[in-house]
């Protein structure tokens, strides 16, 4: 029974290989390309933040989105640590789009960098699974 299971593993090993060197040159598009930038206004952003883990607990990995509440579409969104310098990330991908009003789930991080801007309350949860 093994042997008949060795071609198909070996088959396999080379197919996952190839198919994750693949997936590795892909580049996917950091701002979505439904909204045009200058020419349509986002009424209501959503800025929230989620992490996963790779491994192990310690090796998180954050992921930062702006989410358009009346298109329902992810506008931006970026990856890295919970910090300042990513949130400056995803800021300037959203600085040339016009939003009216801001939600945020009160991040300290958020609010020092959205001054000035229009904030409301909590951004809500309801649209985290969007992968």
């Amino acid at each position: 029974m093994a042997s008949d299971v060795a071609p198909v593993h070996a088959l396999w090993a080379l197919a996952s290989t190839r198919f994750l060197r693949h997936l590795k040159k892909l580049r996917p598009q950091s701002v979505t390309s439904r909204i045009q930038p200058g020419s349509d206004v986002i009424v209501c952003a959503e800025m929230d933040k989620q992490w996963g883990y790779v491994g192990a607990k310690s090796r998180q990995r954050w992921l930062f989105y702006a989410y358009d509440r009346i298109r329902r579409t992810v506008v931006a969104h970026v990856f890295g640590e919970r910090t300042l310098a990513t949130l400056e990330r995803l800021l300037s991908l959203l600085s040339a789009f016009e939003v009216v009003v801001w939600m945020t789930d009160g991040w300290p991080l958020y609010e020092s960098r959205l001054k000035g801007m229009r904030c409301t309350g909590n951004s809500g949860h309801y649209h985290l699974f969007f992968f």
